[in-house]
């Protein structure tokens, strides 16, 4: 008889609130009904995890005769209320997502592009977009408000011209406008107007409060214990559908999902990290790269990394990882990016089972610093390993992280073991120390190029392309930042080389290994398994 281990279990299983939305449309009517079909409580309960979705306070909602709505008139709708509750004795990763349910074919479903949503998390619209943008016309404006931290963020010339203090002085406009509450985006329009000068014409992108069912997945994020959190979702038919959903159904139900979120190291992050293009060379940089508001990006703010795909790992893809091990997922402060599988210097393969990510900063003493360069070895002589810059690396004392093996092959970029130098150590030291840098093989993977192609010159390389996560907190955004970053790996052809990232050109070069202008950037190594992914 085989036994029943629930309680050993990582992964629960599926809780399936029977909570259906059904839209059917027939001629030029649609009905959207929630019909609630359980005992209005359901619980999910295995060991020390306890969640209950909970939807006792509403009857639910019946509309008739809908048609397609637009969004002023979707989000008046009353809504349909529940919450979830966290029971158990410990913080829970969860996913709370719209699942099909009915027989309905594919051909016979509303496509989710034409369904609308608003959901209401503890007060706050999940779905509503972060920033508007106001262009003035014939005036050369463009400016970006923030609807989450009631100001503007970037104010500049559509030629690109930067406009110095002007969002200071738009903010201070604000504070001085608006003495009750919060400013909204049409009290960002009306002040930046008088303060223009009123110009004959402007266009706005107003911000949105809702959204596409683009993705089933409505919410996710980590609930601790004795948390409740109460939601009301909207849904409705996008003003924008047309007769080819005529004859056609949407029906879906509530699904949860949940882990326990001690058992995972990293979880996926919900907001990428920012940061406003400071530069102005037209070929170097982040503004060479096209943030500007007239370059190829069409805006100075760049977003490091990816939110991702559920089930699949990508270069860039941002996580949170508690690597203090408070139980906090610090998106600030704990930041990292999936770089690669981890590359064994001594088996010279790719081991699948153990994911290599890279820190959002660089350190010092352990601690996050961008401001601050170090040697990769003070001795000048490049055949030892990063002696020096390890010394920067944070200790098992201030992250939790552990290596695969303490000890490490130092390899060349092309596989070799000596350098122009000397015989590069078969069991370079890593004791004590929870992360280490970053190999040019996991580069390469990362980033979809070939090393040995670059010859230590200037290349303008495609690291900006693929890999531009590994630039944020650097001198590609701010002048005043460090402009390099340590590789493990030392040049093969050189005694008193290593390669380093070159974040001017987005590039790879060669660096003397005692130069002190070159950022440590920490890589931990953790096995998929303690990923949330």
């Amino acid at each position: 008889m085989k036994e029943k281990k629930m309680n050993k279990r990582k992964m629960i299983p599926i809780l399936i609130l029977l909570i259906i939305l059904v839209v059917v449309i027939a001629g030029s009517y649609a009905w959207l009904t929630f019909a609630i079909e359980s005992d209005n409580k359901n619980t999910l309960r295995a060991g020390t995890l306890s969640l209950i979705l909970d939807d006792s306070a509403t009857e639910g909602i019946s509309i008739e005769n809908a048609i397609p709505t637009s969004e002023e008139k979707g989000i008046t709708q009353e809504g349909y209320t529940f919450k979830l509750k966290n029971n158990g004795s410990i913080p829970t990763d969860y996913k709370i997502t719209l699942e099909n349910y009915g027989s309905e074919t594919e051909d016979e479903r509303i496509p989710d592009s034409s369904i609308r949503y608003e959901l209401i998390k503890d007060g706050i619209n999940q779905t509503q977009e972060k920033t508007g943008t106001i262009n003035f016309i014939p005036g050369d404006y463009i400016a970006t408000f923030d609807q989450e931290k009631h100001q503007f963020t970037n104010v500049a010339k559509s030629n690109g011209d930067n406009v110095s203090g002007l969002s200071d002085a738009l903010n201070s406009k604000l504070n001085e406008t608006i003495t009750t509450g919060t400013a909204t985006f049409e009290d960002a329009v009306t002040v930046f107007k008088n303060y223009i000068g009123a110009p004959t014409g402007y266009e706005i992108t107003a911000p949105e409060n809702s959204g596409i069912l683009e993705s089933r997945q409505i919410d996710q994020g980590t609930i601790n214990k004795n948390v409740v959190h109460n939601y009301t979702l909207k849904v409705w038919i996008d003003e924008s559908a047309d007769s080819e959903i005529m004859g056609k159904v949407f029906s879906a139900k509530l699904k949860i999902e949940a882990e326990q979120s001690t058992t995972k190291i990293c979880k996926r992050a919900k907001v990428l990290h920012e940061e406003e293009c400071s530069q102005n060379n037209p070929s170097e940089y982040c503004s060479g790269a096209g943030y500007t508001t007239a370059g190829e990006k069409g805006t100075t703010t760049i977003s490091y990394g990816n939110l991702g795909t559920s089930g699949t790992l990508s270069s860039g893809d941002a996580f949170d990882c508690d690597v203090n091990g408070d139980g906090v997922y610090d998106a600030a402060t704990e930041r990292f990016y999936y770089a690669s599988d981890y590359y064994n210097p001594e088996t010279k393969e790719y081991e699948n089972d153990t994911a290599v990510l890279i820190y959002y900063n660089g350190v010092s003493n352990g601690e996050p610093n961008n401001s601050l360069g170090f040697a990769y070895d003070s001795s000048g002589e490049n055949w030892h390993g990063p002696r020096t810059a390890i010394e920067q690396l944070p200790t098992t004392s201030k992250w939790t992280t552990k290596l695969k093996k303490s000890t490490r092959q130092i390899l060349t970029q092309n596989n070799m073991s000596v350098t122009g130098g000397g015989t590069l150590p078969t069991k370079f030291k890593y004791s004590n120390y929870a992360a280490r840098l970053l190999a040019t093989k996991e580069l390469e993977k990362a980033c979809n190029i070939t090393v040995e192609e670059y010859t230590g010159s200037a290349q303008k390389g495609p690291i900006n392309t693929n890999c531009e996560y590994m630039l944020e907190n650097t001198r590609y955004s701010n002048p005043n930042l460090i402009p390099y970053i340590w590789l493990e790996t030392p040049y093969a052809s050189s005694p008193t080389g290593a390669w380093m990232l070159n974040v001017s050109y987005y590039d790879l070069s060669q660096g003397t290994v005692d130069t002190t202008a070159t950022m440590v950037r920490p890589v931990i190594e953790v096995a998929k398994s303690k990923i949330s992914y």
